[in-house]
């Protein structure tokens, strides 16, 4: 079952709920009428229940970008200390799982250590759970000019559903971070081409810009950045239930 689908058809249980506690019948106000709490869309902040989420059966897969042999990009910070990609990524991802499991949505890590992954098994891991979304999260990268800075979102070209959901993620991540916005990219990435639900990429910082690495390597600002994305899936989700 698609994700609209899902959601269209818990919004019809909500309404049979409330006709059916409704004394003066549906579609009128009645004091005994049922609250119903929902996505509060101009807030990006999700308010349905623990246990709502846990009935609608959404699954979101988070993929840690690289891992293992795979460090992506490496950077060196005001040491010597090396500083990998793969371990940011994955500290963000953490932390966006906590948040999305402790609202009640089911979540499918495509790694929680520090293993490496064929870029085909982490689609193959989202369609394999018949996840409704699907987000990786990586950090940027631009030798010729360190001032270069900002997050970028990237979908699959084609993929309307994708661009969608990605718009959402873009702008909760820009208003969580304060981040410089470089846009929506319609890009073909490998990790997304396969994939069967809307997925996106979170490109979240430069590393190679001394300021932004600093940011990327605070708990503070991961946790933003985690927020940034909970937000952005969270809008989504108000916006196809909706439709």
């Amino acid at each position: 079952m698609k994700i609209k689908d899902k959601l269209r058809a818990a919004a019809l249980v909500t309404t049979l709920l409330i006709c059916a506690v409704s004394v003066t019948g549906c579609g009128e106000s009645s004091e005994n009428e049922t609250e119903i709490t929902t996505y509060d869309k101009k807030e990006n902040t999700q308010q349905y229940t623990k246990e709502e989420n846990a009935e609608l059966g959404i699954t979101v897969v988070i993929d840690p970008g690289h891992g293992g042999s795979d460090p992506g990009n490496i950077m060196f910070e005001d040491t010597d200390d090396e500083v990998y990609e793969k371990e940011i990524n994955i500290a963000v991802a953490l932390v966006l799982r906590d948040m999305l499991e402790d609202s009640g949505i089911n979540v499918v890590m495509t790694r929680e250590e520090d293993e490496f992954l064929y870029l085909s098994t982490r689609y193959e891991i989202a369609n394999s759970n018949k996840a409704d979304l699907f987000v990786s999260i990586h950090c940027n990268a631009y030798e010729d000019d360190e001032s270069v800075n900002g997050a970028e979102v990237h979908y699959y070209p084609g993929s309307d559903e994708s661009e969608k959901f990605g718009e959402y993620i873009d702008s909760a991540f820009i208003e969580s971070t304060g981040a410089n916005s470089r846009e929506m990219k319609a890009t073909k990435l490998v990790v997304l081409s396969y994939a069967e639900m809307p997925a996106v990429l979170v490109e979240c910082g430069f590393m190679t810009n001394p300021d932004e690495l600093t940011s990327l390597l605070d708990s503070e600002y991961q946790h933003d950045m985690a927020e940034g994305i909970f937000n952005g899936i969270t809008a989504y989700l108000n916006e196809v239930s909706d439709v």
